[in-house]
This record gives structure tokens, C-alpha cells and sequence, in this order.
């Protein structure tokens, strides 16, 4: 740390990690504590402690809220000893959660970067772009079930999931209305999103159209009607705000249908979609960034010489809409992100060749099988060939390729 930060007490990483490690020692953690300025993490004990959220949450509170925020991640380290020891002890404590999946995939693949394939704690895909799992709620924490926990216990996450259902259902649905027939979640207990699993309590709320909802945090709920372009543009308003501050989870919106909660978007036609399509690609943006961040460490440490492909959002010049682009390229084994348009690039890496373009649909078709897939969220497809010739031919390929946004 500078002289000149210490003396105009200007906040760097670097003191940030010595107020945490005075706040940590407050409440009662001794030992060594390490700060890892690379990974923005402190370790001691048995303990990760990563820093971007507490250091998201300290920088956007107010000057006298943000000694609390230090004291609510220390605090909340030392909740395992408040662990209930059965699984009776913790029936009436247990509660669901819904997280976006890109939080769970991110410590998965920390997980696999640092030898502990534990991190990542059982859950289900919901949504497809969401994930539900069960937490302890505690009085300074919410703590997350790991899997060696419930096997102790003996219950599986089904049989978890039941009784924490139960539990968010008594505690109901508080809401108010924010303009004509959108409304808001107001229970601000950590679980508004969450309430998104009480879905027979949606389909008695009166809407225009199909119910809709966004979970852009977790005490945030919008609901409003998918024939409501006012509505619509409000909720895309909420997640943008939303996404500019800590604990974002996610900017896509879901609609109910029949089967349950899927992924909606409204037509290109409505004064809404362009606002919600943005918030849409800039999820997976922000997501598909991460991983390939967290993909090429993984890579690097374990030797292994494969091309993470970014994912890249552009602009048409002429209609303003947004598109998502992502690059095969020749004597490359890539990993692929799922996107609208594909680019075929050839030739040495100093002098690449651009063939061109195809559509997604297009191209899985004709080289369906080059393109292996794998378990990695958001999707993406491991490519060890290059099509063959013949096989560009018949995706006819655009040559008019687009800047990067």
C-alpha cells in the first residue's frame, strides 16, 4: 500500500484485507490469516474467504452502515458452530434458495482449480438458467447445505427441498403493487426470489397475459403480465438498476406456463423487448466472461492447451438490435459458447483468415457431429476439428461480419 493511501485513507484491496483480518479477529477467529492479493481471498484454518462480494457490499453502503457489512461476513464464518447436529434439529430452519446457475457453476470450477470438488453445493437446475438448493437460515447466515452434510444427516436434497418448501410457504408472499397490475415482492428477508418456487400462489395473482417475474437479487421479485409492455419495460428498468449493484444474480426474466417457470422474452414487435432482450445477452455476457476467466486457470494449471472462445455481443449498424457471436477456429481445440451466429476463422494465428458466417442452427446441423457437449453452464460445445470444406460449402456462409460491441 502507497504512502499516500494510508495518509488520505483512500481504500485499496490491500487494506480492505487488514480491516477484514481486525473485524475477523473481533469475532474470535485466531491463527494465521493469509491474503492471496491475486485472488482477492483470504485463508486461515480451513477457510476461503473470498473478498469481491463483502468488498461489492462495503463500497455501495452508506459511510455508517459499512462497519456492519465487515461484522455480517465475519459473523457469519462462525455460524457453523450455531450447525444444528440432526436433521429434526434443523426441520424448522431449513429454507430453499434460488440463486442464478452461473453462481453455482463459478464454484464448481474453483472447485476444480483448487482440488476441492466440494465447493460447489447440490442443487437443482431451475429454469434452466437458475438453480434451487436448501439452506440453514441462522441468525447472522444464511448457510448453505454441502453434500457431506446431508449425507450426515441422512436426507437427501428432495427430501430437504420438501420441508423447506413448507417452511417458505407459511411464510407467504407480501407484495405491492408498483404500477397497475406489476407488483413487488416486500418480505426483504433474503428470500423474495426465492418465493418464485410457490407457483400455485402465482397463478391466482391477477396479470395481463402469462405471469412473468425477474430475480435479479435475492430480495428482489418483480411480477407483472406478458401483455403488459408497461409493465415489461418497468421490470427491465429494475433489472438494470439491479445489475449495477452487489449480489446481482440474473437479468432473465421467466414466464409460467403449464409444465412450470421457462425462459421468456416478449415479441421483437413489443416496446419491451429490446430493453429485456439487453438484459438477457448481458447475463450471459457477464456469465460466459467469468467462465472463460475461471476455464483458461484451470486450463493453464493443468497443462492443457485448449481455446476458450469469448462470447461477444454486437450492435447491427442499421436496426440498433443486438446480436452474439462466437469464433471456430482452424488447429483450435475450443470450447464453443453457445451463440446466435458463428465465425469460421482459418490460417496462422499472425495472419488468420476469416471464411465467415453462419447461424447457430445452421451450422449444429451440417457439423453436428465435430461438436461435443459438455456439462459447463452457460453451454459449451468442445470442438477438436475444423469442418471440412464440403461442410462450409453447404452452410453457405455470410462474409459480412459485424464489430464486437
Amino acid at each position: 500500500m502507497g504512502l499516500l493511501d494510508r495518509l488520505f485513507g483512500r481504500m485499496t484491496p490491500e487494506r480492505f484485507a487488514e480491516k477484514m483480518i481486525e473485524v475477523l479477529r473481533q469475532v474470535g477467529i485466531e491463527g494465521p490469516i493469509e491474503f492471496d492479493a491475486e485472488e482477492f481471498m483470504l485463508t486461515f484454518d480451513d477457510h476461503r474467504m473470498y473478498l469481491g462480494n463483502v468488498w461489492d457490499e462495503y463500497q455501495a453502503a452508506p459511510k455508517n452502515m459499512k462497519q456492519q457489512v465487515l461484522e455480517h461476513f465475519a459473523w457469519g464464518l462462525v455460524a457453523e458452530s450455531e450447525m444444528p447436529e440432526t436433521f429434526d434439529e434443523a426441520r424448522d430452519m431449513l429454507m430453499p434458495v434460488v440463486k442464478g446457475r452461473a453462481a453455482h457453476e463459478t464454484m464448481r470450477l474453483r472447485g476444480m482449480i483448487e482440488g476441492e470438488l466440494g465447493m460447489a453445493f447440490p442443487a437443482e437446475v431451475f429454469a434452466e438458467h437458475f438453480i434451487a438448493t436448501v439452506a440453514v437460515d441462522l441468525p447472522n447466515r444464511i448457510m448453505y447445505m454441502s453434500r457431506e452434510q446431508l449425507d450426515e444427516w441422512g436426507v437427501t436434497l428432495d427430501e430437504a427441498m420438501e420441508v423447506a418448501l413448507e417452511n417458505l410457504g407459511g411464510r407467504g408472499i407480501e407484495l405491492a403493487g408498483a404500477q397497475g397490475s406489476t407488483y413487488m415482492s416486500t418480505s426483504q428477508d433474503s428470500y423474495d426470489a426465492t418465493r418464485v418456487l410457490l407457483t400455485d400462489r402465482f397463478r391466482r395473482l391477477q396479470v395481463r397475459g402469462r405471469h412473468v417475474v425477474a430475480l435479479p437479487n435475492r430480495d428482489t421479485l418483480v411480477i407483472t403480465g406478458s401483455n403488459d409492455p408497461q409493465g415489461l419495460e418497468m421490470m427491465a428498468g429494475i433489472i438494470e438498476e439491479a445489475a449495477q449493484q452487489p449480489r446481482f444474480e440474473s437479468g432473465i426474466a421467466l414466464v409460467l406456463e403449464d409444465e412450470g417457470w421457462t425462459p421468456f422474452m416478449p415479441p421483437e414487435g413489443s416496446p419491451a423487448y429490446a430493453a429485456l432482450r439487453k438484459q438477457f445477452l448481458g447475463s450471459l455476457w457477464r456469465d460466459c466472461d467469468e467462465q472463460k476467466e475461471l476455464l483458461d486457470r484451470l486450463h493453464e494449471q493443468e497443462g492443457t492447451d485448449i481455446f476458450v472462445a469469448e462470447y461477444s455481443v454486437y450492435e447491427h449498424q442499421q436496426t440498433g438490435s443486438l446480436s452474439t457471436m462466437a469464433v471456430w477456429t482452424e488447429g483450435a481445440d475450443t470450447l464453443l459458447p453457445q451463440v446466435e451466429r458463428v465465425g469460421f476463422v482459418t490460417g496462422a494465428p499472425e495472419d488468420p483468415q476469416v471464411l465467415g458466417m453462419a447461424e447457430w442452427d445452421r451450422v449444429a446441423e451440417i457439423a453436428g457431429e465435430l461438436m461435443e457437449p459438455t456439462d459447463y453452464y452457460p453451454p459449451r460445445w468442445r470442438l477438436r476439428q475444423f469442418p471440412s470444406q464440403e461442410q462450409l460449402d453447404a452452410m453457405d456462409l455470410d462474409s459480412n461480419l459485424p464489430g464486437n460491441r
